[in-house]
């Protein structure tokens, strides 16, 4: 289970045990009273080329009510590098009266361990937990705590702690994870990092082995395309808001009682994306309502790989073309196999290192709409290969 990065002793979710959260105060007991149907348990079942199976565990969160699940890449594949024949994801939640859920992989952003899946909407609407808006920032020694699955063990709260850096750098590479001193254990990886307002600020990534009380949390904003992708709303409180919280007074989650499965249409898994590292300053477009249909803005066509390839297209016509055959011309917006049907969102866009911060929704395009190509950018350097366009309706 314990796996390096980089040249320091990193592991994945390996550390010390977190507390239960039968012993947790204020705001750890309120998280979980009012979250713990949201944060699953994420089951990576494979079967290598020889034949052996293996199973790889993780946590996951719920952030939109038709089933889309964050969590880290890294819970999606084997424990130790091997080639695999096949492979099944799916959730268990905490309540063992609602069964086991299939998982697919909608999208993955593989070299900052980000994953978004997706499961049936047998319950309209899961219950998800409150994100904060990424372009609202915590700082160093802002409190934090935790939800996830211990390994071999229930849910459990990760105990309030601070943030103590921003970025944190190994073997001189700056990597742009919170530092913080929670005290995470295996299976916790993946699950939810809560600010002191109640409200998601990261996901948990990884502990420094080689010392004690360093842990890594992944910004919530360096996943934003994804959360884009799910089509997700920022929560603007939480009901366990530090400022709010009366312990003892907090209402539970209402249990969940799962409704019979359909034959909602199931995402395939799909190639890796690359996510960009910096992103030039764009013009942004007039705002309009967030709910609005949109008339022009900025909209991510996909990954381009050359010679005409696409990971991920958000059109059909831009199969076999490359971002600089599209100026002036007009596409009609298809979503690709793997990804939900619409809306496609329309943004503002704001130089962040790529990150989207500050990239409110002005509006949304539906599948099947035709829009007129304006202008495309093609990121450079470490951006190389994510394509938006700024576009406007036809």
């Amino acid at each position: 289970m314990f796996k390096s990065q980089i040249g320091m002793s990193v592991a994945l979710m390996v550390g010390l045990t977190a507390p239960n959260h039968a012993a947790a105060e204020g705001l750890e007991k309120c998280l979980f009273e009012n979250f713990n149907q949201a944060v699953v348990r994420t089951i990576f079942d494979y079967t290598e080329k020889s034949g052996a199976k293996g199973k790889t565990f993780g946590t996951g969160f719920l952030i939109e009510g038709s089933g889309y699940i964050l969590t880290a890449n890294h819970n999606l594949r084997p424990v130790f590098d091997t080639e695999i024949d096949s492979s099944t994801v799916s959730v268990k939640f905490e309540d063992s009266r609602i069964a086991v859920q299939e998982a697919f992989v909608v999208d993955r952003i593989e070299n900052l361990d980000v994953a978004l899946l997706k499961i049936h909407k047998n319950h309209d609407p899961w219950p998800t937990v409150p994100l904060a808006d990424p372009a609202t920032e915590p700082t160093v020694g802002d409190r934090v705590a935790g939800l996830g699955f211990p390994e071999g063990g229930d849910l459990s709260t990760i105990a309030e702690q601070s943030i103590s850096a921003m970025n944190t750098v190994l073997d001189g590479v700056t990597k742009p994870w919170y530092q913080t001193n929670l005290l995470l254990n295996h299976g916790n990886s993946g699950g939810p990092i809560f600010g002191a307002d109640g409200r998601t600020i990261g996901i948990a990534i990884a502990v420094n082995e080689s010392a004690t009380g360093i842990s890594f949390v992944l910004p919530l904003r360096m996943g934003q395309s994804l959360l884009y992708e799910a089509g997700i709303d920022f929560a603007s409180s939480s009901p366990c808001d530090a400022a709010q919280i009366n312990p003892g007074q907090d209402e539970p989650m209402p249990l969940l009682i799962p409704a019979p499965e359909t034959e909602d249409a199931a995402p395939a898994q799909d190639e890796l994306i690359q996510i960009p590292e910096t992103l030039n300053e764009l013009t942004p477009p007039a705002a309009e309502p967030a709910d609005a249909t949109a008339t022009k803005g900025w909209i991510f066509l996909g990954t381009y790989r050359g010679s005409g390839t696409w990971g991920t297209p958000r059109s059909s016509d831009l199969i076999g073309k490359s971002p600089e055959d599209l100026s002036g011309t007009s596409i009609t917006l298809s979503m690709p196999a793997n990804a939900r049907t619409g809306p496609f969102v329309v943004v503002k866009l704001k130089e962040d290192g790529c990150t989207y911060q500050e990239t409110p929704v002005v509006g949304h395009f539906r599948d099947g709409k035709e829009i007129h190509v304006e202008n495309v950018v093609r990121l450079a350097g470490n951006c190389s290969g994510y394509i938006w366009a700024d576009v406007s309706s036809n």
